[in-house]
């Protein structure tokens, strides 16, 4: 069981009526169905939210939204490509490194460059090849980004449920 009080208009709580009857005069037994955010503090007792249902939905929306970002900074970082029958990996670090070679490729610093796929087999790559890997990769993140994760962010926030929300599978 646990046990509250009320000071300054927020609500202590404890399982020890004890320790709040030590600070606290008024001890009251908590509302067995007590959830964080559905009482409030109204005019110096412990009242129903009457926003509590629209606040808890919008909190599980944010918590989906937030969850469909993640995901797709995930799916950003562990994707991958195909060229020239060999996969290679989107990371934000392949990205920046093949920027970096096209570089050295472009003013004649070198004449090719060997890079190795996911699955640890080298390629010489040359200014061309560079070229059509990070345009696979920006079509990947653009696909990525533009459409699969608009489109799960505009369901969840069309949603008006919370049964709609749980439906909704971030897969990317």
């Amino acid at each position: 069981m646990k046990y509250y009080s009320i000071s300054n208009n927020n609500i202590l709580i404890s399982e020890n009526e004890n320790i709040l009857k030590r600070f606290y005069c008024t001890v009251f037994k908590l509302p067995s169905d007590y959830e964080e955010d559905k009482y409030i503090v109204d005019d110096g007792k412990l009242s129903l939210n009457p926003n509590y249902e629209i606040e808890k939905f919008k909190k599980l929306k944010d918590s989906k939204l937030k969850e469909a970002l993640e995901k797709a900074y995930e799916a950003e970082e562990n994707g991958s490509v195909l060229y020239k029958n060999l996969v290679f990996e989107t990371t934000a670090t392949n990205v920046s490194k093949l920027t970096s070679h096209y570089s050295m490729l472009k003013i004649g610093a070198v004449d090719s460059v060997v890079w190795l796929s996911k699955d640890d087999i080298q390629i010489e790559l040359c200014e061309t090849d560079i070229i059509e890997l990070l345009s696979l990769i920006s079509d990947y993140t653009g696909a990525l980004w533009n459409v699969q994760y608009l489109s799960v962010k505009e369901r969840i926030e069309t949603a008006s449920t919370a049964e709609e929300l749980e439906k909704i599978k971030i897969e990317y």
